[in-house]
Order: C-alpha cells, then structure tokens, then sequence
C-alpha cells in the first residue's frame, strides 16, 4: 500500500493531516457515474485533446495528449467523451462526504483533492497507517477505482507525499526530507517554467533539489524554488480553512441517447440510488425524501418527488415507490439524462422485544405496502390513525384518550400541575357489572373484584359507532377511581342499559 514504512515515534508526533487524492478525477467521476465504462476504452477530453485514459485504452495505445483523430485510428470502438460538470460535482461532494465521515475539518484544495485534519482520531485509529487504509477502503467503496492517501504534519507536505506515492504514505515530522527524496520534483508543483529549469539543470527528483546549496537557491532560481525547497525540508505554515459541512447529497447521470421506457430508467436510477445511499450511510444519515428531476429531449425537465412513508435506506423499497410513480406520472418526451437529489435524515433506533417473536423489518413492510398499492391503487392504502372524533369501535379505542383524573391526594395534585399518563389495559370480552346510580351517576360498584365505592368520577362521553352494522353500539364512556386507587373505564350501553368494565388504567 504504497510507502507503509513504520518508524517509531511518540504519540505527539502523530502527523496532523491527512490528504485523499483521486488520480485523474475527471475520468475517475466519469467511470463512476457511469459503471458500463468499466471494460471499455474511455477517454476523457479537452477540447479535441486526449487528457485521461483508462487502463484499457492505454492497453490498446492511446496516450495523453493525442488528438480525437488520432486516437480512434488506434482503437475505433474507444470511447471518446467530455466529464459533464455535473458528475464532476457529484463526484466531488461524494470525495467531501468521505473526508467528513472521518473528520468535521475538511477543506477542498480542488477538484479530486482534499485535506481533513485527523486530530482527535487516536482512540477510532490508533494507527496512522489504519486510518489511511479506511480512508482508502471508504473512497473505493465510493466507487473511486484509485486512491491515494499522504499523511503528514502540514498540508502541503500531505498534499505532497499523496502526489509522490501510490496507496497510502505516511510522512513523519522530522523525517521529511528522507521521505521525499526518492520522489519525482513534479510531486511538488513548481511551475511550468521553474519545471522547464529543473529539468535542464538535471533536477529531477527532490533529492537532487535537496543537494543545492540553500543560500543560492534564492539568487539563482528564484523565489520560488526556494519555497520549494523549504517545503521539501518540512517547513509548512499553510494556514487551514475548513468548510461547514453541507447536507445536500445529489447524484447525476447523463446520457448519450434517449430511453422511452421506464424499465431501463429504473435500471440505471438502481446504481444512482446505491452510489447516493452510500454517501449518506457515510455520514450516518438515512434518505427521508428524494427528488429526481429527468432532462427530457426536448429540453424540458420533468420532477418526481418522492416522500418515503419512514426515513429508509432500502433500495428495493425506494425502486419501486419510483416504478410506481412513474407508471402514474410518466415523462412526457424520451429522457437523456437525470439528476436525484436526497433530503437526510438521522438513523433512529428499533427496540425489540426482549422475550417476544422477532418483528418484521420496516423495510419489509414498506415493501408490501408498494406491492399493495400496485394493485389496488396508492390512494386505497393506508394505515390506521387516531380520530379526534373520540368513538368507539368494535375492540378498538380509536382516538378517545383517558382523561386526567385529578389526584387523589391534594398534596401530589400541588406538587405537579401537570396531567398524569397511563396507560388502559383493556378487558376482552369487557366484564359485566352492577353499577349504584345517585342523579344518574354512577357512585358504587355493587358485585365483582371491582366492587367499591367510586370516590370520583369523569364523564359522560356519548358515542355512537357501527351504526352501518349488526353490530350498533350507544351509550356513554365514564372513568372512575375508586376508594383503594384503582382507576376504571366504565362502559354504559344505553341500548340494552347494561354496565361494563371496559378496562383499567395502569
């Protein structure tokens, strides 16, 4: 993995940098948007100019530099293309967000290269040598093919050592000029005119660098070679300016030709929707809506928003919510390309049942959810939810909540102004009883485990329900506490004028 030479040194000397260079970004962001690049001959252009090659294009003999002409002489099914900007700025928030999963101090030095400060991360990795190699681990699950990590105590001299060396090159303080001796003098970016001296002068390593005498470096090279010449001694002052961490998480793909049907669109929004998911399970967040916005061939745009029924990250799930509403809401004209753009959400926690039979993922159910709403219809799907209107029906209390009994001791009723909350454990079937009435209020229980005075009493609320059924119900809720504590919730059925616990309060 690169120059993983170990050398001993205290724990204060832990490097402080820690700088994530994507070689050839442009091509790399281009491969990763688009994982069919895979196996072909890609190359990315400026202008009519070759300026990236993958590796099977440079197997069949096509090099940098080389003209669009050119180049398809030597391999006509190369693939030849620009890196549009916006998979350019995906690729690039996507190289932030793994540098933000490892530190909340991140600056971006350019495109494909940024510096986070690793400070703070001895006791998640004890070892410089491991971070780099989770740091590196962490880029390629992010679909970045090649990665280098240079780690050191400024950050020019990370910048540096990532540009000098392949995989993952940890400099120590004290140790930089051994370290970069063997490294070519492009790795410190003088200048192309400074680089054209260099090279006449035989300077082509930063060891030969090193040998100059430092006091004529100055006079005779300039200003500049001699900051370059500091730098490669150890000497870096560059100040550090973090970025606030952004939560907008956006994926795009454009496409070289047109799709009409909704298969192949899902197929490709699949890979769009795991490479997006990753970047938030990164950052420990969960996906609670998207948006993708598809650009159409007559120019147009055209937006599905898509509002999860719980924050999830289930591709399977989120497939076919979209499946779905493209059925509903189909594009009006072929799509050439798209955009999907995530809201966040922090991951929540599920509790299970200690002794109790596991519970079925959310996800899962999410999932039967879409499949029912493919047949019979989305707006013929739902869930049960509490109703203000306070009735009764069938085995169920749909809305109605326990009201709050005052205390029964005056002084715990000063103490807390605030009504209590409990919890009704209800009977099934609900136990029938003799109730004393004085006024039509009931007073006392008159048979049973319940029998006893009713020291205070809350009610009536009147409810129909079932109406529509064999079934009616109508009569009147009241909640009772009785002399030794115990709260009830009476049911008096007036249809029939029978009495019933219908349950207790815990």
């Amino acid at each position: 993995m690169g120059n993983m030479q170990k050398e001993k040194v205290s724990p204060t000397e832990r490097p402080r940098f820690a700088c994530i260079l994507i070689p050839s970004f442009p091509l790399q962001a281009l491969l990763r948007s688009n994982p069919s690049f895979s196996s072909k001959k890609v190359c990315v252009l400026d202008g009519d100019i070759i300026a990236f090659c993958s590796s099977s294009a440079l197997a069949s003999g096509i090099r940098r530099g080389m003209t669009i002409a050119q180049a398809l002489s030597i391999a006509k099914d190369a693939v030849l293309c620009n890196c549009p900007p916006e998979v350019i700025s995906s690729a690039q928030s996507a190289l932030l967000d793994i540098a933000f999963s490892f530190s909340p101090l991140v600056e971006p030095i350019q495109n494909g290269t940024v510096v986070l400060d690793i400070s703070g991360t001895q006791q998640r990795f004890p070892s410089v040598f491991g971070l780099g190699a989770s740091i590196e681990a962490m880029c390629k699950k992010n679909l970045f093919s090649s990665v280098r990590v240079g780690i050191a105590d400024g950050i020019k001299l990370s910048i540096v050592t990532a540009r000098a060396f392949e995989g993952v090159s940890v400099m120590f303080k004290g140790h930089e000029a051994s370290h970069l001796s063997k490294a070519p003098i492009e790795s410190l970016a003088p200048s192309q005119a400074l680089l054209a001296i260099f090279k006449k002068l035989g300077i082509n390593k930063v060891s030969d660098l090193l040998r100059l005498n430092p006091k004529g470096i100055g006079t005779r090279l300039g200003n500049e070679a001699l900051k370059l010449y500091l730098l490669a001694q150890g000497e870096d002052n560059t100040v550090f300016n973090p970025i606030t961490p952004t939560t907008t998480f956006e994926e795009a793909l454009r496409l070289d030709y047109s799709l009409e049907q909704a298969e192949p669109l899902i197929f490709l929004l699949s890979s769009v929707i795991e490479r997006l998911f990753t970047r938030l399970d990164g950052r420990g967040f969960v996906c609670s809506k998207l948006v993708l916005s598809l650009q159409l061939e007559d120019k147009g745009c055209h937006v599905i928003p898509l509002e999860l029924p719980r924050p999830s990250n289930d591709i399977k799930t989120i497939l076919q919510l979209f499946k779905l509403s493209l059925d509903k809401n189909p594009p009006p004209s072929p799509v050439t390309g798209f955009s999907l753009q995530a809201t966040p959400a922090k991951k929540t926690m599920a509790q299970a049942h200690l002794l109790g039979p596991p519970e079925p993922e959310p996800s899962s159910i999410d999932s039967l959810i879409v499949q029912i709403a493919s047949i019979v219809g989305a707006e013929n799907v739902g869930y049960p939810v509490c109703d203000e209107r306070k009735y009764f029906s069938g085995a169920f209390l749909l809305a109605h909540e326990p009201s709050a009994l005052p205390s029964l001791s005056s002084e715990a009723s000063e103490q807390s102004q605030k009504p209590p909350v409990i919890a009704l454990r209800k009977f099934n079937p609900p136990k029938e009883i003799s109730v004393l009435l004085r006024d039509g209020v009931p007073v006392a229980i008159e048979q049973g485990y319940f029998k006893g005075h009713i020291r205070q009493c809350a009610g009536p609320w009147f409810m129909e329900a079932s109406w529509w059924s064999n079934e009616h119900r109508f009569g009147a809720f009241y909640d009772v506490a009785l002399g030794d504590g115990r709260i009830l919730r009476l049911w008096h059925d007036l249809v029939e004028d029978k009495w019933f616990i219908e349950g207790v309060y815990d």
